[in-house]
């Protein structure tokens, strides 16, 4: 079984993904896939220093991540170019994650935690899809205090992303992160349990 999570950028969708993943679902991270690619793959380095300019890596050479987001996200044109370099091998990679859980006939529920999940076409995979909803306010209050960006730069990124009433409207099953952190770990047991 093969389920989808996705929600808007600090809604906690991966917070409820790791929890299955604790409670023995095999989890498959979108964005780790993608960050790998990045440090891995010189030709995907290499079109990034084409696109963006080779400012956007450090002197070893390491993708400078926050200036990037800070470029793409505040201009659609060049988040689609980006998309273009890094979709096609992260769609690739997560459909052979998928294909060799598969073949390994372990009984194991697949969890695909991806923000991009419907925007990708990817939820034709699952077999439910899961959006973790949180309030506006709580996802900037969130993302100002963990991952230390501007105001500006947590709009930015939401306003790129689908609008969470279309995945709702879309999604089998809605969680809703509104309370304490505890009380999403509960939400993703009790999930689990019925699965």
């Amino acid at each position: 079984m093969i389920v989808g999570i996705t929600g808007g950028i600090g809604s906690g969708k991966t917070i409820f993904a790791r929890e299955l993943g604790w409670l023995g679902a095999e989890v498959i991270d979108a964005d780790r896939i993608a960050e790998r690619l990045v440090d891995e793959r010189k030709d995907i380095k290499e079109a990034l220093r084409n696109v963006f300019g080779p400012e956007i890596f450090d002197k070893s050479g390491e993708l400078k991540r926050r200036e990037l987001g800070q470029i793409v996200f505040a201009n659609s044109g060049l988040l689609a170019a980006l998309n273009q370099i890094i979709h096609p091998p992260l769609l690739e990679e997560i459909k052979k994650s998928i294909e060799q859980l598969e073949k390994s006939k372990t009984e194991k529920i697949v969890v695909l935690d991806m923000a991009i999940l419907y925007e990708t076409g990817l939820e034709s995979l699952c077999n439910t899809v899961v959006v973790v909803y949180a309030p506006l306010e709580k996802r900037v209050e969130w993302l100002l205090e963990k991952r230390g960006w501007t105001k500006e730069e947590v709009m930015d990124r939401m306003l790129a992303q689908m609008d969470v009433v279309e995945k709702i409207e879309m999604a089998d099953v809605v969680i809703e992160n509104s309370e304490t952190p505890k009380k999403l770990l509960e939400k993703a047991r009790n999930f689990y349990k019925k699965l």
